[in-house]
């Protein structure tokens, strides 16, 4: 919560990396979204992304919402919590 309550108003986040590209996306007006607007305190830029790859400028992000590690393996979440990590950008579920 703490790394959430430092996401600035019209910061980056990166929703959804994990989906596939066949599946729907989050809904811009989803409970969680609104409910991390709120938290924000104002509105935020969701670049939305979808398929097998995390965006390749992860440094421009404030946060990544990651959605749907339950359809890749974990090696490959892995992988992806490192980058999140080397980038220091926080990442929540």
């Amino acid at each position: 919560m703490a790394k959430i309550g430092a996401v600035e108003i019209n910061a980056r986040v990166a929703v959804g990396p994990g989906l596939r590209h066949s599946q729907q996306l989050p809904k811009r007006d989803s409970p969680s979204l609104n409910w991390l607007r709120q938290s924000v305190g104002g509105e935020l830029d969701f670049p939305w992304s979808s398929g097998i790859k995390m965006p390749s400028d992860l440094e421009s992000y404030k946060l990544i919402v990651h959605c749907g590690a339950c359809m890749i393996n974990r090696r490959e979440m892995l992988s992806r919590m490192m980058a999140a990590s080397a980038a220091e950008v926080p990442m929540v579920n």
